[in-house]
């Protein structure tokens, strides 16, 4: 509150006083004069208040008004003493006028105002005496009764500098305390705009953490998909070279009894056949292998893009949350220098700081857990890319089988229609399967590492899937780390 607002809020009093005054006077002179005799005081009542509330609204220094507002009771009882007999109340009017004066807390106002008293006080005493003091008046009586006014005027003159100098230290206490509030409110809002720039990466994070958690469980499932394709062509494989095998023992037996050739020969084409048959089964088996391979390489190489994102995101959050921290640093010590008006918004700046601190210490962490992911998903992906080498490899292999197996099924099939003309053939047939046996046991020898590398890349992507899941429950804590931060600055700002 400054000294102009303390003014009207006394203007006020001043303005009610002065009607009371008036009823005090005029109701106890209409009681002893009676009615009639009384208009005369009635009016004067009626003009002094009107006089009173014109000053009220008078465009004037707050000052001017306060004298005029005192000077209107005290010319009134100057007048009474001139007009009545002697009666103490009016002596009691007299000390309710300065009274009056010293609400206002203005050392020229009671300087101004002693000089008019005393004016008044030697002229009732110089032609109204008996009326000023009574029938008993003398000098040592006025000399007491001027020595109380003028004692009283100054006791409240030095009173009137205590409290002028104390309504000053409050209106620039207040307006400090006003600064530091609009400081406050600013800092809360620049806190929550960093909130709500908290909260949109927070989001935008955990957008980016839902992709990466549904790619990886698409890269699992593949890597599931191709180990059972891989499990299928071992066995496959298996059972090529345990046909081959036997067609081996049978070519064999054919070299030392070429009758029983001829009886079995029928029954080695159809197991030629059968074995063409899964040689492309195994083709298919393997083309299905590679489709996965190089869906999972692709998956890989845009979860480590993703990775890079989530890490560009998190390193934005950190910025954030250390920015979050200085600003609740500054807000305690600006809610420190505001005293009792800023414990409110120290409680606040404490528990942002301790949110920003907690916001920091969840990005950190989430930085590790997506560093050792990146790393997990570079060994995948290199692994995958030698998957993916492997396979090509053992589609060539494959091809070659099946080039061989065509070879040998006509081989079959000239033998079926010339055994009996054509035994050297046998031999020849012999040493293709030898060849067919080195290249099978070549391709088992591949698909087992094959099986090795896809179970080392399922437990990858497995570890990957779990460090994913850890990595969306740290982002929905700091997400609701970030809301509470984001309500906390709303409350404040509301109340």
């Amino acid at each position: 509150m400054n000294y102009s607002t303390h003014c009207k809020r006394v203007h006020r009093i001043n303005l009610l006083l002065t009607f009371c005054l008036i009823a005090l006077i005029v109701i106890p002179l209409i009681y002893l004069h009676g009615f009639d005799a009384g208009k005369l005081f009635t009016i004067s009542g009626i003009v002094v208040g009107g006089f009173a509330t014109l000053n009220y609204f008078l465009p004037a220094s707050d000052k001017v008004k306060g004298l005029i507002f005192t000077l209107l009771p005290l010319t009134v009882v100057f007048a009474l003493f001139f007009l009545d007999k002697f009666t103490l109340n009016k002596h009691y009017i007299l000390f309710f006028s300065i009274i009056m004066i010293a609400l206002y807390f203005d050392k020229k106002l009671i300087l101004i105002f002693s000089a008019i008293v005393s004016i008044y006080t030697l002229t009732l005493y110089l032609f109204v005496p008996a009326n000023f003091l009574g029938a008993e008046y003398n000098i040592p009586l006025f000399i007491t009764a001027y020595s109380v006014i003028c004692g009283t005027l100054a006791a409240l003159y030095f009173l009137t500098d205590a409290g002028h100098k104390l309504i000053l230290q409050s209106a620039y206490k207040e307006q400090e305390a006003q600064k530091l509030v609009q400081q406050l409110k600013g800092l809360i809002e620049t806190i929550n705009r960093s909130a709500v720039s908290l909260n949109d990466s927070t989001n935008n994070v955990k957008q980016n953490m839902d992709r990466i958690h549904e790619n990886s469980r698409s890269i699992l499932e593949a890597a599931e998909q191709m180990a059972a394709a891989i499990s299928n062509e071992a066995q496959n494989i298996t059972q090529i070279n345990s046909a081959v095998l036997l067609s081996l023992q049978n070519m064999d037996k054919t070299a030392k009894v070429s009758q029983e050739v001829a009886s079995e020969s029928h029954d080695m084409n159809r197991d030629m056949q059968e074995n063409w048959n899964r040689v492309n089964q195994v083709g298919i088996y393997m083309n299905t292998l590679n489709d996965s391979v190089q869906t999972a390489a692709s998956t890989v190489d845009d979860l480590q893009e993703s990775l890079q994102m989530v890490n560009s995101l998190l390193l934005d959050i950190q910025d954030i949350a250390q920015q979050t921290n200085m600003l609740a640093l500054n807000a305690s010590i600006e809610a420190a220098r505001a005293g009792e008006h800023g414990k409110g918004f120290a409680i606040v700046a404490g528990e942002v700081r301790k949110l920003a601190a907690q916001s920091g210490e969840i990005a950190s962490r989430i930085t590790k857990v997506t560093h050792q992911l990146f790393e997990k998903s570079k060994a995948a992906h290199e692994k995958s890319h030698e998957g993916k080498q492997a396979v090509e490899k053992g589609q060539f292999l494959l091809q070659e089988i099946t080039e061989s197996f065509n070879s040998m099924k006509e081989s079959f099939d000239k033998i079926s229609r010339h055994l009996k003309n054509n035994m050297d053939n046998i031999g020849q047939t012999t040493n293709e399967f030898y060849k067919i046996k080195e290249e099978i046991e070549s391709a088992v020898a591949i698909t087992q590492e094959n099986t090795a590398t896809t179970e080392e890349i399922v437990s990858t992507l497995s570890s990957e899937n779990d460090f994913i899941d850890m990595i969306s429950q740290s982002i929905q804590q700091l997400k609701n780390l970030s809301q509470e931060l984001l309500d906390i600055c709303q409350s404040t700002q509301h109340s």
